[in-house]
């Protein structure tokens, strides 16, 4: 929780300092320097000569791209009877998850798996 100067309520503010937090000695913010926002800090042990193992290639079944979501949606509003199940006031979790995934394997799933090297220890920021 950050405190501001000017008013005497918390308010949060997400900060992401790194994906491992294993090296992390100290963390902090400064309080002194007399502006609304306290700056963060964070120092790290960082080894940098170790030899570091090459990350193993990633598998991928789907592909998200804007074309396969668009399609996704699509589909589901296509199905939006089956997604209800037979008795709408009384939903059936079961059909909408069957129907749900068969869109997805329907619209976002690739013929033949890809490896990549795209994983969470060399691309971990993409959202």
């Amino acid at each position: 929780t950050h405190e501001r100067s000017s008013s005497k309520r918390g308010t949060c503010i997400d900060n992401i300092f790194t994906n491992c937090t294993d090296n992390i000695t100290h963390s902090g913010t400064i309080q002194d320097i007399g502006i609304n926002h306290s700056p963060i800090f964070s120092l790290s042990y960082l080894n940098l000569n170790q030899t570091k193992s090459k990350p193993p290639a990633q598998t991928q079944f789907y592909s998200f791209s804007k074309e396969n979501v668009d399609s996704l949606v699509d589909e589901l509003a296509q199905q939006r009877q089956n997604l209800l199940g037979p008795n709408p006031e009384i939903p059936d979790f079961s059909a909408f998850l069957n129907t749900y995934q068969e869109a997805v394997d329907k619209t976002c799933k690739l013929s033949k798996p890809k490896t990549t090297k795209r994983n969470t220890i060399n691309n971990p920021w993409i959202t």
